[in-house]
């Protein structure tokens, strides 16, 4: 897991720049052809052994491919809405990437629903998946180029023409340093550090009906809170600001609940209960907080795009912040898996991993949270340093602003 996100990492910051070049379509679409072989190549490995190397292929591929998907996704729901309904399209990206695998979770439990052992899937499971994502990559050839996507208010996507690669790297380092952006980077870095924890919590404290189960239900956590952060997103009543301070919060606070919460199952059980099924009567002490991390990574995901696009109009430059958010995110992610695999000489069951987790994402929303508590929308070359040192009310009513 760890290799395949390392090529997330550096693909998805070269094709956030290749995105400048090619144009936006074309890369999403690319994105989507590395996971067809990283499909089939778990089907294959899953039934016979000499096929390893087609899963190593696939998954080298896949994380290829996966860099131009992640840059280019992102970019898709943060460009294309206008301003005023971008909470609502945001919702509606993490609504899909959770009906995903919602779906993929009812296919796996209705095939390992008699299975209340431990160990692996049934191997059907994958050619079905696999299936799935051959019509996902020729789903993606009907996405309209950015000139051709009309608003309802009838205003046009600001499309910008392509830039010499040179330059578009020049651009992106800027972008990378700004100053708002860096006190962010600790965030993007941590906002799925808890991931690979919380997969192997769940492979050692859950047979496989009841993983499969979770990968039905969990995902629900991410639709609703999604739904829930387009509405205070999107509200008339309140102002830019209010919404990301409120997000802030709701953040910072389940954030700590959640991982005290594992340290008291892991103090008070001391990793006593393993291959629990549903039907346990303490299956819920040890499954509620799978789903409310669902539900807060999602709140997260919305907050930090949404912040962003508040950042700039321009496509490039949105396009590029977008990228950052992804290719951190899957840094955090590949160094989360590395530290909860074996080889790291970490013990994934002990409490060192949770109090990281904890420790990480409380210190780096505070270092971000002058974004949020002060956040206003402003064309972004107007107000560089206005998160450092903030500007009057006059200066303010002097620049731009965009009222959404």
């Amino acid at each position: 897991m760890a290799s395949g996100q390392d090529f997330n990492v550096a693909s998805a910051i070269t094709f956030g720049i290749m995105i400048l070049t090619v144009g936006l379509k074309w890369t999403f679409v690319l994105g989507t052809f590395g996971y067809i072989p990283y499909g089939w190549g778990l089907y294959m490995n899953s039934i016979k052994e000499n096929y390893v190397w087609l899963l190593l292929f696939g998954a080298a591929f896949c994380g290829i491919s996966a860099g131009l998907f992640w840059s280019s996704e992102g970019s898709v729901f943060v460009i294309y809405p206008a301003p005023e309904d971008r909470g609502k399209y945001l919702s509606a990206w993490a609504v899909g990437k959770n009906l995903g695998p919602a779906l993929g979770g009812a296919i796996n439990l209705g095939i390992n629903a008699k299975r209340i052992q431990g160990g692996s899937v049934d191997s059907n499971t994958y050619i079905v998946f696999a299936v799935l994502m051959c019509v996902g990559c020729g789903i993606a050839f009907l996405l309209p180029s950015p000139e051709k996507v009309e608003r309802k208010d009838g205003s046009k996507v600001k499309v910008a023409p392509p830039v010499p690669v040179w330059d578009a790297i020049k651009a992106y380092w800027r972008s990378l340093t700004e100053k708002r952006i860096l006190l962010l980077l600790p965030l993007f870095f941590f906002s799925f550090f808890y991931y690979a924890y919380m997969s192997a919590y769940l492979t050692r404290t859950f047979n496989v009906r009841s993983r499969a189960f979770s990968s039905l239900v969990s995902p629900m956590g991410g639709v609703l809170s999604s739904y829930l952060a387009s509405l205070v997103l999107d509200s008339k009543r309140l102002k830019v600001r209010t919404k990301s301070t409120f997000l802030f919060f709701v953040l910072l606070f389940l954030q700590i609940g959640l991982w005290v919460w594992l340290l008291v199952i892991h103090y008070v059980y001391n990793n006593e209960y393993s291959h629990l099924d549903w039907s346990h009567n303490k299956f819920a002490i040890f499954y509620i907080p799978n789903i409310l991390f669902f539900f807060n990574s999602y709140t997260g995901q919305s907050l930090f795009y949404w912040t962003v696009s508040n950042f700039s109009t321009e496509l490039n430059e949105l396009t590029r912040y977008v990228s950052i958010i992804r290719s951190i995110e899957s840094m955090g992610q590949s160094l989360s898996w590395i530290l909860t695999s074996n080889a790291a000489g970490v013990d994934a069951s002990g409490s060192g991993l949770i109090i990281v987790n904890l420790v990480g994402i409380v210190v780096s929303l505070g270092i971000a949270s002058p974004i949020f508590l002060r956040l206003n929308h402003h064309k972004a070359k107007e107000y560089d340093d206005y998160f450092i040192s903030e500007m009057s009310e006059t200066s303010s009513e002097k620049s731009k602003e965009i009222e959404i």
